[in-house]
């Protein structure tokens, strides 16, 4: 991921994302990463801009490799119960989604 992005995500979760985790009192949040997997030589990672946060990360993108926690085995089809992910958050997959508001659409279910 660009630096810059990575940069902009880090300043939303900043803004956004309470480091203690949920006033409902329900433990951590739940965190989707749509589009996780990161590939060559990448190292920069949402789940790294979430350590220290109460969250449980779960990272899901269309093919298997690290920083994946499920392959979504239809590409728009998040592999979790709905109404399950307090946030979901993605850094550089929409430009890479032909149907973006099929995807859209999934992340509201």
């Amino acid at each position: 991921m660009h630096r810059s992005a990575y940069e902009q995500m880090e300043l939303c979760i900043q803004e956004y994302l309470p480091v203690e985790g949920p006033a409902s009192g329900k433990g951590a949040y739940r965190v989707v990463d749509l589009g996780s997997r990161i590939s060559g030589k990448q190292t920069r990672t949402h789940r790294a801009l979430l350590a220290g946060h109460s969250i449980d990360y779960f990272g899901v993108d269309v093919q298997d490799g690290p920083n994946v926690d499920a392959v979504m085995k239809k590409p728009y089809r998040i592999p979790a119960r709905s109404n399950s992910a307090d946030v979901v958050l993605s850094g550089q997959a929409f430009e890479h989604i032909p149907f973006f508001w099929a995807s859209m659409l999934e992340i509201a279910r």
